[in-house]
């Protein structure tokens, strides 16, 4: 069964998804505080949050060499990160595995066995 709607009705049904500028500060806003208080670990957040304890952004003078490890879902993505500071272009290398099921099933200790 096919549904037709016409150009009027697609324009109703729209209509109710527009926020006004004023609602979306406001909407803003509440998200903020709620973000806030989540990073104070004051109780009744609505939004769980973790500090991320980085102090600032990176300049681009950043050297060395730093290890990302992911593990999701059956995938493992490990990267080796390349920092050349000076504001050259960071070079990466990036491996991908798949990791068996009985492995992502088992105890931490079995998992980090593997790995």
């Amino acid at each position: 069964m096919e549904m037709r709607l016409d150009r009027s009705e697609v324009k109703d049904i729209l209509q109710k998804f527009i926020i006004s500028e004023d609602d979306l500060h406001i909407i803003s806003e509440k998200i903020e505080l709620e973000m806030e208080a989540g990073l104070s670990s004051v109780d009744g957040s609505s939004i769980a949050m973790l500090p991320s304890y980085v102090p600032a952004l990176p300049d681009g003078s950043e050297e060395g060499q730093y290890v990302a490890i992911d593990l999701s879902g059956k995938n493992l993505r490990i990267m080796l990160l390349t920092l050349n500071g000076k504001g050259r272009e960071p070079s990466a290398v990036n491996n991908n595995y798949i990791v068996p099921n009985h492995v992502m099933k088992g105890t931490g200790d079995q998992c980090g066995a593997v790995l």
